[in-house]
């Protein structure tokens, strides 16, 4: 039985506090990356990245907030070349509703709320291509967090998944959950990537004068219509998303990816009640 292991980060503020668009503060968004490697490829990959290092001059882990906008498109067209599965997910933080209320705002709640649908998606990708759950281990990025509680979450979640948007969850293995720091391994470069290409397509802020950075998104979306690998990109309550970032809505609808609207997803009192 092949083996993998599934990277995963984030980029955004983890607090339920939505930033304004004109003053600097918390982002509106949280998004996060995961990419899914066979452990007996993970060597390749690391070396991959570790030359691509040397090549942009840099001396330290290949974090997307300290490359150019040059260097962010060529680092995803390499990792794609790769032929690596990669998943993207992003949260609204103004359709979050009753979830804030019943969660008292608490950071590390929405934190692995968000890692649940990024979760739900792996699961949906194993399960269509008939790979078992405890063949993969699945590796955060370390933050203050509180990691088992994280796998107690998705645990609960597994043994009552209602809806669609955690249906698969009971394909991913929540004791494979484990957190490793940046540093430890240059694959996290990988899921820094794409968490940032999501989060630039949607993000407005005072910084960026309200204009989005939607190329990385778009070279994820172009390069992963080859047939054999691609991007799955979960937008949380994309009925409302779709309202708000309709530029990238539209790039999303080009290529497929952009589910139909429907009601935004409210969790259920079973799944809430997990928490």
């Amino acid at each position: 039985m092949a083996h993998f292991t599934f990277f995963a980060d984030e980029s955004g503020h983890v607090t339920q506090e939505p930033g304004i668009s004109d003053e600097v503060g918390p982002s509106q968004y949280l998004c996060m990356g995961g990419a899914l490697i066979p452990k007996a490829r993970e060597s390749e990959v690391a070396e991959r990245l570790d030359e691509i290092q040397k090549k942009f001059k840099k001396k330290k882990f290949l974090h997307a907030a300290d490359i150019n906008h040059v260097q962010k498109i060529y680092l995803i067209r390499e990792i794609l070349a790769l032929d690596i599965d990669v998943f993207g997910v992003v949260s609204d933080k103004n359709t979050l509703g009753g979830f804030r209320t019943r969660s008292r705002g608490n950071p590390q709640q929405y934190y692995n709320r968000t890692a649940l649908y990024l979760l739900n998606i792996l699961g949906r990708h194993l399960r269509d291509r008939n790979i078992a759950g405890d063949a993969v281990e699945i590796v955060f990025e370390r933050r203050e967090h509180d990691y088992e509680q994280l796998q107690r979450y998705i645990k609960k979640v597994a043994g009552n998944p209602t809806g669609d948007d955690v249906d698969s969850i009971p394909h991913v293995s929540a004791s494979s959950i484990k957190a490793r720091k940046k540093e430890d391994s240059h694959i996290f470069s990988v899921p820094d990537i794409i968490a940032h290409a999501v989060f630039s397509a949607f993000d407005r802020n005072r910084n960026n004068f309200g204009i989005t950075e939607s190329r990385y998104l778009r070279e994820l979306l172009t390069s992963s219509l080859h047939e054999s690998s691609g991007l799955e990109l979960y937008l949380i309550q994309s009925s409302k998303m779709k309202d708000i970032c309709q530029p990238t809505s539209d790039l999303l609808r080009e290529h497929g990816m952009l589910v139909k609207p429907r009601k935004p997803v409210q969790p259920s009192e079973n799944l809430e009640a997990t928490l």
